[in-house]
């Protein structure tokens, strides 16, 4: 089966479907949205189940915060 899967600037694979990939797309957008909130690192790590330093990465772009540069058909 084919699937369509991004790839950033860098030619590797991201979110998702890069092959280290922890968490959903739905945790990073819901740690974001939580971050808007005004919570805490620390309370939306324990929220979310996850380390303070990824709620951290995350928030402040250094984690999934990569564009797509292309898209390209892989076999699963």
């Amino acid at each position: 089966m084919k699937k369509l899967v991004p790839y950033s600037e860098s030619h590797r694979r991201i979110g998702t479907d890069h092959p280290r990939a922890v968490y959903t797309e739905s945790d990073v957008e819901h740690v974001l949205y939580l971050r808007s909130l005004g919570w805490s690192y620390s309370r939306i790590a324990s929220k979310m189940e996850m380390p303070r330093a990824t709620v951290w990465s995350i928030s402040c772009g250094r984690t999934r915060a990569f564009n797509v540069r292309y898209w390209r058909h892989c076999e699963y």
